[in-house]
Protein backbone atom coordinates (compact mmCIF):
# COMPACT_ATOMS: atom_id res chain seq x y z
CA UNK A 1 0.00 0.00 0.00
CA UNK A 2 1.37 3.31 -0.57
CA UNK A 3 2.16 5.52 2.50
CA UNK A 4 3.69 8.90 2.76
CA UNK A 5 2.57 12.43 2.38
CA UNK A 6 1.47 13.33 -1.01
CA UNK A 7 3.72 16.23 -2.18
CA UNK A 8 2.09 18.82 -5.13
CA UNK A 9 4.68 18.41 -8.06
CA UNK A 10 3.43 21.01 -10.46
CA UNK A 11 2.32 24.80 -9.85
CA UNK A 12 -1.27 24.49 -9.93
CA UNK A 13 -1.70 27.51 -11.36
CA UNK A 14 -6.01 28.02 -12.29
CA UNK A 15 -5.48 28.24 -15.99
CA UNK A 16 -3.55 25.14 -16.51
CA UNK A 17 -4.49 21.78 -16.60
CA UNK A 18 -2.37 18.52 -15.93
CA UNK A 19 -3.15 15.24 -17.29
CA UNK A 20 -2.17 12.01 -18.52
CA UNK A 21 1.00 11.36 -16.20
CA UNK A 22 2.62 8.41 -16.00
CA UNK A 23 6.08 7.19 -13.89
CA UNK A 24 8.80 5.67 -15.12
CA UNK A 25 10.82 2.93 -13.28
CA UNK A 26 14.16 5.39 -13.06
CA UNK A 27 11.63 7.79 -11.19
CA UNK A 28 11.20 10.16 -13.87
CA UNK A 29 7.55 11.90 -14.67
CA UNK A 30 5.86 12.23 -17.58
CA UNK A 31 2.95 14.83 -18.28
CA UNK A 32 1.12 16.60 -20.09
CA UNK A 33 -0.12 20.28 -19.45
CA UNK A 34 -2.98 22.36 -21.23
CA UNK A 35 -1.96 26.12 -20.95
CA UNK A 36 -4.63 28.37 -22.33
CA UNK A 37 -3.75 32.11 -23.96
CA UNK A 38 -5.33 35.31 -22.77
CA UNK A 39 -5.74 37.73 -26.32
CA UNK A 40 -6.64 41.42 -25.99
CA UNK A 41 -9.37 42.63 -28.42
CA UNK A 42 -10.84 45.86 -29.49
CA UNK A 43 -14.53 46.49 -30.83
CA UNK A 44 -15.19 48.47 -33.98
CA UNK A 45 -17.68 50.56 -33.73
CA UNK A 46 -18.32 49.94 -30.37
CA UNK A 47 -21.43 52.63 -29.92
CA UNK A 48 -23.46 51.80 -32.70
CA UNK A 49 -25.79 48.27 -33.32
CA UNK A 50 -22.57 47.24 -36.35
CA UNK A 51 -20.41 46.64 -33.48
CA UNK A 52 -17.43 44.02 -34.45
CA UNK A 53 -15.10 42.60 -32.35
CA UNK A 54 -11.43 41.95 -33.55
CA UNK A 55 -8.68 40.34 -31.95
CA UNK A 56 -5.42 42.32 -31.33
CA UNK A 57 -2.57 40.38 -30.10
CA UNK A 58 -2.23 36.38 -30.72
CA UNK A 59 0.64 35.36 -28.74
CA UNK A 60 0.22 32.04 -26.93
CA UNK A 61 1.24 34.02 -23.45
CA UNK A 62 -1.25 35.78 -21.72
CA UNK A 63 -1.71 39.28 -22.61
CA UNK A 64 -3.41 41.21 -19.56
CA UNK A 65 -3.46 45.09 -18.45
CA UNK A 66 -4.13 46.36 -21.85
CA UNK A 67 -4.02 50.98 -22.26
CA UNK A 68 -4.44 52.75 -25.04
CA UNK A 69 -2.12 56.08 -25.82
CA UNK A 70 -4.65 59.08 -26.04
CA UNK A 71 -3.87 59.18 -29.55
CA UNK A 72 -5.06 55.90 -30.60
CA UNK A 73 -1.79 54.99 -32.09
CA UNK A 74 0.03 52.80 -29.24
CA UNK A 75 -1.62 49.76 -27.45
CA UNK A 76 0.74 48.81 -24.23
CA UNK A 77 0.18 45.86 -22.30
CA UNK A 78 1.95 43.04 -19.95
CA UNK A 79 2.11 39.51 -21.36
CA UNK A 80 3.62 36.51 -19.61
CA UNK A 81 2.87 33.31 -17.33
CA UNK A 82 1.49 33.34 -14.21
CA UNK A 83 3.50 35.53 -11.85
CA UNK A 84 5.90 36.85 -14.38
CA UNK A 85 4.82 39.75 -17.32
CA UNK A 86 7.05 41.83 -19.18
CA UNK A 87 5.86 44.93 -21.09
CA UNK A 88 5.34 45.01 -24.50
CA UNK A 89 4.32 47.52 -27.24
CA UNK A 90 2.47 47.60 -30.31
CA UNK A 91 1.77 50.47 -33.29
CA UNK A 92 -1.51 50.58 -34.41
CA UNK A 93 -0.60 52.40 -37.65
CA UNK A 94 2.15 49.92 -38.29
CA UNK A 95 0.80 46.57 -36.97
CA UNK A 96 4.42 46.11 -35.19
CA UNK A 97 4.48 44.32 -32.04
CA UNK A 98 7.83 44.54 -29.96
CA UNK A 99 9.09 44.20 -26.23
CA UNK A 100 9.47 47.69 -24.43
CA UNK A 101 11.28 46.39 -21.33
CA UNK A 102 12.23 43.04 -19.39
CA UNK A 103 13.24 42.27 -16.39
CA UNK A 104 13.02 40.05 -13.45
CA UNK A 105 9.79 41.54 -11.37
CA UNK A 106 6.45 40.52 -12.64
CA UNK A 107 4.90 43.93 -14.02
CA UNK A 108 1.52 44.65 -14.95
CA UNK A 109 -0.79 48.02 -15.53
CA UNK A 110 1.77 50.14 -17.97
CA UNK A 111 0.18 53.42 -19.35
CA UNK A 112 2.05 54.85 -22.25
CA UNK A 113 2.39 58.49 -23.51
CA UNK A 114 0.83 59.81 -27.43
CA UNK A 115 4.58 59.73 -28.21
CA UNK A 116 5.29 55.19 -27.23
CA UNK A 117 8.39 56.65 -25.58
CA UNK A 118 7.60 56.57 -21.94
CA UNK A 119 5.50 53.70 -20.08
CA UNK A 120 4.68 53.79 -16.71
CA UNK A 121 3.44 50.32 -14.89
CA UNK A 122 3.18 49.28 -11.69
CA UNK A 123 5.50 45.91 -9.91
CA UNK A 124 5.21 43.45 -7.08
CA UNK A 125 8.39 42.47 -5.34
CA UNK A 126 7.72 40.35 -2.19
CA UNK A 127 4.20 41.02 -1.53
CA UNK A 128 5.13 44.47 -1.92
CA UNK A 129 4.25 47.34 -4.92
CA UNK A 130 5.43 50.13 -6.57
CA UNK A 131 5.20 51.85 -9.56
CA UNK A 132 8.30 52.92 -11.98
CA UNK A 133 8.92 54.96 -15.20
CA UNK A 134 10.31 53.39 -18.00
CA UNK A 135 11.57 55.12 -21.53
CA UNK A 136 12.90 53.21 -24.26
CA UNK A 137 16.21 52.02 -24.39
CA UNK A 138 16.50 53.38 -20.59
CA UNK A 139 16.53 52.31 -17.22
CA UNK A 140 13.46 52.31 -15.11
CA UNK A 141 13.12 54.55 -12.05
CA UNK A 142 10.67 54.66 -9.00
CA UNK A 143 8.05 57.10 -8.92
CA UNK A 144 6.68 55.93 -5.68
CA UNK A 145 6.57 52.63 -3.46
CA UNK A 146 3.81 51.12 -1.56
CA UNK A 147 1.34 52.35 -4.43
CA UNK A 148 -0.12 50.67 -7.18
CA UNK A 149 -1.94 51.12 -10.62
CA UNK A 150 -1.43 53.60 -12.78
CA UNK A 151 -4.20 55.00 -14.73
CA UNK A 152 -3.43 57.65 -16.98
CA UNK A 153 -1.57 60.60 -17.79
CA UNK A 154 -2.19 64.34 -17.18
CA UNK A 155 -1.58 67.24 -19.44
CA UNK A 156 1.26 65.07 -21.93
CA UNK A 157 3.58 63.95 -19.85
CA UNK A 158 3.63 66.60 -16.52
CA UNK A 159 1.74 63.93 -14.31
CA UNK A 160 0.94 60.37 -13.83
CA UNK A 161 -2.52 59.09 -11.98
CA UNK A 162 -2.10 56.10 -9.49
CA UNK A 163 -4.60 54.76 -6.96
CA UNK A 164 -3.11 55.15 -2.85
CA UNK A 165 -3.77 53.81 0.21
CA UNK A 166 -6.66 51.95 1.95
CA UNK A 167 -9.09 52.75 1.50
CA UNK A 168 -7.56 54.32 -1.79
CA UNK A 169 -6.86 57.84 -3.03
CA UNK A 170 -6.02 59.22 -6.39
CA UNK A 171 -2.86 60.87 -6.72
CA UNK A 172 -0.59 62.20 -9.23
CA UNK A 173 3.38 61.84 -9.31
CA UNK A 174 4.23 65.29 -10.56
CA UNK A 175 7.49 64.29 -13.20
CA UNK A 176 8.92 67.68 -13.27
CA UNK A 177 8.80 68.44 -9.48
CA UNK A 178 9.21 64.56 -8.15
CA UNK A 179 6.48 65.06 -5.88
CA UNK A 180 3.05 63.32 -5.68
CA UNK A 181 0.17 65.03 -4.58
CA UNK A 182 -3.12 63.82 -3.35
CA UNK A 183 -6.02 64.70 -6.33
CA UNK A 184 -9.04 63.52 -4.78
CA UNK A 185 -10.33 61.88 -1.68
CA UNK A 186 -13.13 60.34 0.03
CA UNK A 187 -12.49 59.35 3.51
CA UNK A 188 -14.09 55.39 3.59
CA UNK A 189 -14.52 55.07 0.21
CA UNK A 190 -11.79 54.03 -2.49
CA UNK A 191 -11.08 55.56 -5.27
CA UNK A 192 -9.79 54.22 -8.57
CA UNK A 193 -9.52 53.79 -12.29
CA UNK A 194 -8.80 57.61 -12.74
CA UNK A 195 -8.33 59.36 -16.22
CA UNK A 196 -8.12 62.49 -17.75
CA UNK A 197 -9.52 64.02 -20.82
CA UNK A 198 -7.20 66.80 -22.18
CA UNK A 199 -10.27 67.61 -24.12
CA UNK A 200 -12.79 68.87 -21.47
CA UNK A 201 -10.36 67.77 -18.72
CA UNK A 202 -12.24 66.10 -16.98
CA UNK A 203 -11.55 62.90 -14.61
CA UNK A 204 -13.82 59.95 -14.91
CA UNK A 205 -13.15 57.47 -12.10
CA UNK A 206 -14.71 54.59 -9.84
CA UNK A 207 -15.55 55.03 -6.37
CA UNK A 208 -16.44 51.86 -4.12
CA UNK A 209 -20.07 51.99 -2.25
CA UNK A 210 -21.58 50.65 0.03
CA UNK A 211 -21.75 46.96 -0.32
CA UNK A 212 -19.09 46.62 -2.81
CA UNK A 213 -20.73 48.35 -5.74
CA UNK A 214 -18.85 50.67 -7.78
CA UNK A 215 -20.44 53.77 -9.33
CA UNK A 216 -18.49 56.14 -12.41
CA UNK A 217 -18.01 59.80 -11.15
CA UNK A 218 -16.52 63.14 -12.99
CA UNK A 219 -13.97 65.49 -11.94
CA UNK A 220 -13.54 68.92 -13.61
CA UNK A 221 -9.58 68.75 -13.25
CA UNK A 222 -8.28 72.17 -15.17
CA UNK A 223 -4.92 72.96 -16.33
CA UNK A 224 -2.74 76.03 -14.70
CA UNK A 225 -0.09 77.40 -15.72
CA UNK A 226 2.31 79.31 -14.25
CA UNK A 227 0.30 82.59 -14.48
CA UNK A 228 -3.18 80.88 -13.98
CA UNK A 229 -5.81 79.49 -16.27
CA UNK A 230 -9.00 80.89 -16.94
CA UNK A 231 -8.22 83.71 -14.37
CA UNK A 232 -7.43 81.55 -11.58
CA UNK A 233 -4.41 82.33 -9.00
CA UNK A 234 -2.02 79.91 -8.44
CA UNK A 235 -2.22 78.82 -4.46
CA UNK A 236 -1.12 77.40 -1.75
CA UNK A 237 -2.05 73.38 -2.54
CA UNK A 238 -4.60 72.15 -0.49
CA UNK A 239 -6.92 68.72 -0.15
CA UNK A 240 -10.44 69.05 -0.56
CA UNK A 241 -12.72 65.82 0.86
CA UNK A 242 -14.44 63.94 -2.33
CA UNK A 243 -18.03 63.40 -1.71
CA UNK A 244 -20.18 61.99 -4.47
CA UNK A 245 -23.55 63.85 -3.78
CA UNK A 246 -22.55 67.27 -4.89
CA UNK A 247 -20.44 69.33 -7.19
CA UNK A 248 -17.55 71.09 -4.59
CA UNK A 249 -14.66 72.29 -5.42
CA UNK A 250 -11.92 70.47 -4.40
CA UNK A 251 -8.06 71.82 -4.56
CA UNK A 252 -6.21 74.33 -6.63
CA UNK A 253 -2.29 74.48 -6.60
CA UNK A 254 0.14 75.78 -8.98
CA UNK A 255 -0.67 73.56 -11.88
CA UNK A 256 -4.39 71.80 -11.35
CA UNK A 257 -7.86 72.86 -10.28
CA UNK A 258 -9.69 70.18 -9.18
CA UNK A 259 -14.37 70.32 -9.24
CA UNK A 260 -16.45 67.38 -8.62
CA UNK A 261 -19.53 66.37 -9.85
CA UNK A 262 -21.83 63.03 -10.71
CA UNK A 263 -21.22 61.82 -14.27
CA UNK A 264 -24.98 62.81 -15.47
CA UNK A 265 -24.68 60.11 -18.31
CA UNK A 266 -23.55 57.27 -15.83
CA UNK A 267 -25.81 58.79 -12.93
CA UNK A 268 -26.80 55.68 -9.97
CA UNK A 269 -24.63 53.38 -12.41
CA UNK A 270 -23.11 50.44 -10.14
CA UNK A 271 -21.08 47.59 -11.51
Amino acid sequence: MPSGTPQQLTSGYARNVDQSSSLALNGTIAFSQLSGALHVWRIEHALSSKAIPAKVTQDAAFDISPYISHNGRWLVFSRGFQTHHDIWIKDIQAGQESLFLASSLDKSSPVVDDSGEAVAFEVRDQGSTSILLAGRGKPARVLCAGCSKPTGWFDGKRGIFYRDGLPSKIKMADLETQEAKVVLEAGNLSLSEASWSPENQYLLFTASMAGGERRIFASKISKINRRGHRGVDPGHGWVGRWRPSAMVRRRKDDFLSVESRRCPMHMGTTF
